[in-house]
């Protein structure tokens, strides 16, 4: 604690100099702490609603409740953990290494959920007769697990390899776990992301084709038809948090490229680096607006469970002894 009593006036200065400071730090990072607050309100309403929603429980379902909770943690710990590290920084080290585990964990498994998903989709739409045989709510868990799995241990890897006795020359560690750091980056966008969009071609040329073939059918034309235009709806779904997935990314694997081969990063003011560095964040409030308001299940169960609050209210108000289930 700074001893302040030989000098009142350098005193009051430290304290109002020490508020101010952190009055700007506040300012400065309140749209993140906004962002943080929505996308945990977010994604704990998607998670409320398919816990509470049987219908909702369905193999597909269920790779978006993971990139819910995924989310949900980017919100409760990624970011807190960005703001404490960026407060902290080059004075309590070990903030800024659990906000790079969190940070890695949090994004490989959200980009290896779309990955699923897609791939889920691929197999309903081109494979449909085989899709109930293939993709079984116990293949779904396997599936999840194993992801989830392998971002941890990615993930965990740079921070045990700084963290290691045994190697010798510390700027050589921390460049390795730079190394590992920007793979771990990378990885989605260079690999997953061709591969999505292949599949999304695909999955598209497949759907125009059932609605033509529908098309010469009249007596199935009504049915036929508001599933293909349902099918699409939930594909342009997924395929938009793809691409906001990689629009929120890109920048920042080419700030990691660009640190990693100048060891700088370049003529970025802070400004633009923050909000480039903030940018992936605000794929964990997208991707449940995108499947909550888009996917017809999801904005179901959540305009039943609106109502169901709605309804529980006014029956408190006018008798709170009566108790309403949903």
């Amino acid at each position: 604690m700074t001893n302040c009593t030989w000098n009142a006036t350098n005193c009051n200065n430290y304290y109002r100099d020490a508020a101010n400071l952190w009055l700007m730090f506040f300012m400065y990072n309140l749209p993140l702490i906004i962002l943080g607050v929505l996308t945990i309100c977010a994604n704990g309403m998607i998670l409320i609603v398919y816990i509470r929603t049987r219908l909702l429980k369905t193999a597909t379902n269920f790779f978006l409740v993971a990139i819910a909770l995924s989310d949900f943690l980017a919100g409760l710990i990624g970011i807190p953990t960005y703001i404490a590290c960026n407060a902290t920084y080059g004075y309590v080290t070990h903030l800024c290494e659990s906000h790079a585990t969190i940070f890695v964990f949090t994004s490989l498994c959200t980009i290896s959920f779309i990955a699923v998903i897609t791939a889920d989709r691929y197999i309903a739409i081109l494979y449909s007769l085989r899709y109930n045989v293939l993709m079984t709510k116990q293949r779904a868990k396997i599936i999840i697990l194993v992801a989830m799995v392998t971002a941890l241990i990615l993930s965990v890897l740079p921070y045990f390899w700084v963290r290691s006795g045994k190697l010798h020359n510390p700027t050589a560690d921390q460049r390795r776990a730079d190394i590992i750091y920007t793979i771990c980056i990378l990885i989605p966008i260079v690999a997953a992301f061709p591969l999505m969009v292949y599949a999304y071609f695909r999955i598209f040329l497949e759907i125009r084709r059932q609605h033509k073939l529908t098309q010469e059918h009249e007596r199935l034309r009504g049915d036929e038809s508001s599933t293909t235009e349902r099918e699409i709806r939930t594909v342009c779904v997924f395929a938009v948090m793809m691409i906001a997935y990689v629009f929120c990314w890109t920048p920042l694997a080419v700030i990691r490229v660009n640190l990693f081969i100048s060891k700088s990063f370049g003529v970025l003011s802070p400004i633009p680096r923050y909000i480039l560095q903030s940018l992936p964040f605000v794929t964990s409030f997208i991707n449940p607006c995108c499947y909550g308001l888009g996917k017809k299940d999801f904005r179901h169960a959540l305009s039943q469970s609106c109502k169901c609050g709605r309804v529980s209210s006014n029956q408190r108000r006018h008798d709170p002894t009566k108790i309403t289930v949903c």
